[in-house]
């Protein structure tokens, strides 16, 4: 068993994540522009490593499924993550979908996906 935390959301710590992908973005300005005829870019960048985290999960219960979805509901929220050491980030998470399939006994399991964006 890890003793990673793989994702916080305002300190509420997350089920584990079955995949994880991480990409840090570069803002640009609105003067960035493309030249038509040459295809040069003039590109102003005002701010670099911006995060978007995607998470997905496999196999969670009911209760586990609820106190992800109640913790990315809110219109802002800060999250602590591992990105090879812990990392802290304010922003947004997207809904994604929920698949729910259901385990030998009849107990339903869901699948779950959702994106972070920093702010």
């Amino acid at each position: 068993m890890s003793s990673i935390t793989y994702l916080k959301i305002d300190n509420v710590e997350m089920p584990a994540p079955t995949g994880i992908s991480i990409q840090q973005n570069d803002l640009d300005s609105e003067n960035t522009t493309r030249s038509v005829g040459t295809g040069v870019m003039h590109r102003e960048r005002i701010r670099a490593g911006v995060y978007q985290c995607s998470y997905s999960w496999e196999q969670l219960t009911d209760a586990e499924l609820a106190t992800i979805v109640e913790a990315i509901a809110p219109e802002s929220v800060t999250i602590d993550f591992w990105f090879g050491s812990y990392k802290t980030a304010t922003g947004y998470f997207a809904a994604g979908p929920a698949e729910m399939t259901s385990e030998a006994n009849g107990e339903p399991r869901w699948s779950y996906s959702t994106t972070f964006t920093e702010y």
